[in-house]
């Protein structure tokens, strides 16, 4: 980012503390804080992943595994999918954002 000419700040050990300078910034700057994942606008973009899944794969739906951090991504694909396809009736979430998280750290030597 900084490359493209972005100010970048990282604030805190955590997201919540970054959210919080986030927030609190765009207060004082009359900005809007979108968050990242749990707003139902960005919940809804998000769905429209489950949308491309269904269309790519007209057939029995029996798992999507998707990684997940915040949560947005996995809640807007799986209320599409069920919205559209009632018949999936048991969704099998695999939580795969720990082993993501490793293998960036293996990836990126940090």
């Amino acid at each position: 980012m900084k490359r493209l000419g972005a100010t970048v700040v990282l604030v805190g050990d955590s997201y919540d503390e970054a959210q919080t300078y986030a927030k609190k910034r765009g207060n004082e700057e009359g900005r809007v804080f979108i968050p990242p994942f749990d707003h139902p606008d960005v919940i809804a973009g998000q769905g429209t992943i489950g949308m491309e899944i269904v269309r790519q794969h007209p057939g029995p739906l029996h798992a999507v595994f998707v990684p997940v951090g915040g949560g947005g991504l996995i809640a807007g694909i799986a209320a599409y999918i069920k919205r559209v396809r009632p018949e999936v009736s048991n969704t099998i979430v695999i939580y795969l954002y720990l082993l993501f998280v490793e293998m960036l750290v293996i990836l990126l030597g940090e």
